[in-house]
């Protein structure tokens, strides 16, 4: 068990667009195209990745069908920690 610094304040999450821009960017991808191929403007794609929108569940089911991306699941835990870290804020 680790012990945390008096005073430090822990680390807040990344925003689970920045795995997701990272993801497709792994991809050779731009953003435009990968948003075609999941069915979703790029507005709103660009947006996660800039964490101006959080994943919905929706977009994230869409992106689970894109092949070697991880499950919707994961694209959600990511965005439950992201939301309770900024609420508890």
């Amino acid at each position: 068990m680790t012990r945390k610094a008096r005073g430090a304040t822990p680390k807040p999450p990344a925003h689970p667009g920045k795995a997701l821009r990272e993801a497709i960017k792994a991809t050779g991808l731009t953003q435009s195209d990968f948003a075609a191929r999941v069915l979703y403007s790029y507005q709103y794609v660009n947006d996660v990745c800039n964490g101006r929108r959080d994943v919905s569940t929706s977009l994230a089911v869409a992106i689970e069908k894109f092949p070697g991306f991880p499950k919707a699941e994961v694209w959600l835990t990511m965005q439950m920690h992201y939301d309770l870290w900024r609420l508890r804020g």
